[in-house]
Formats: structure tokens, sequence, C-alpha cells
């Protein structure tokens, strides 16, 4: 139960969990989405790994990256080789690489 909007594009050897939506022109290569994930149009993910519930906005660009269950990459932000921990936002338009963006643990 896989949803794709118009020109979505999910390349061979991509695992997919059920329940996931994605939007327009949304692109995934070599990458795991789990359970329920969400990419907005435009959004493109490519080498990642998007636990369950996870969500990308529009225009969003993940590379190399894992993104914790319930985590919200908000639109236009570009994520290079990080990892972003369980429920944490990282905010539109923001352009991370080699971070790990997570919660306050105290």
């Amino acid at each position: 139960d896989l949803v794709l909007g118009a020109k979505a594009a999910v390349a061979p050897g991509c695992v997919v969990g059920s329940g996931c939506v994605l939007g327009d022109r949304a692109n995934v290569k070599r990458s795991v989405l789990g359970r329920r994930c969400r990419l907005g149009a435009g959004a493109r993910v490519i080498n990642c790994v998007l636990m369950d519930g996870a969500s990308v906005g529009d225009g969003a660009q993940l590379q190399n990256c894992i993104v914790c269950e319930g985590a919200d990459v908000q639109e236009i932000a570009t994520l290079r080789d990080c990892q972003v921990g369980p429920g944490f936002v990282v905010g539109a338009r923001s352009d991370f690489r080699g971070e790990t963006l997570a919660r306050n643990s105290q």
C-alpha cells in the first residue's frame, strides 16, 4: 500500500515499508524506508535509512543519512552524512553535513 505521486520514483533494490506516501517527483535510490514514511514533493533520498514514521518535506535532499523513528526533516532542508534522532525536527532550509541531530538526553 505504497502511495506514489506523479513522476515519483523508487529505484530497484530499495525497500519501502507499508503505508509510505511519496509526493510528486519524490525520488528514492539505494535506501530503506520504514513503515508510514512520508516524502514531500520533489524530495530526494539517496543511500539512506528512514525508520518508521519519519517524514521528509517538499524539496528536501538527504544523502547517506539515518533518520530515526518519527523524525521530521522539513522542506528544502539538505542533509549529508547525518544522523537524525527519534522525533527530532530539522528546520526548513537547514543545511547540515556530518552532524548528529538529536534532543539532549537529560
